[in-house]
């Protein structure tokens, strides 16, 4: 992990560009996982549906 740390470091003072980039799939993959958490914990609690309603 120390040297995913200094990697990305380095990649932060040399190529702001590309770390932007690494940031940025870093974060879409992370939503992806989320969501594909959420999806089957709905399956497995039996939310049945194509969305979610909420109602005020």
């Amino acid at each position: 992990m120390d040297g995913i740390n200094n990697w990305l470091v380095e990649l932060n003072k040399n190529s702001p560009i590309w770390f932007g980039v690494v940031t940025v799939l870093t974060m879409s993959g992370m939503g992806v996982i989320i969501a594909t958490i959420i999806e089957v914990l709905f399956k497995l609690l039996g939310v049945k549906g194509e969305r979610i309603e909420i109602h005020h």
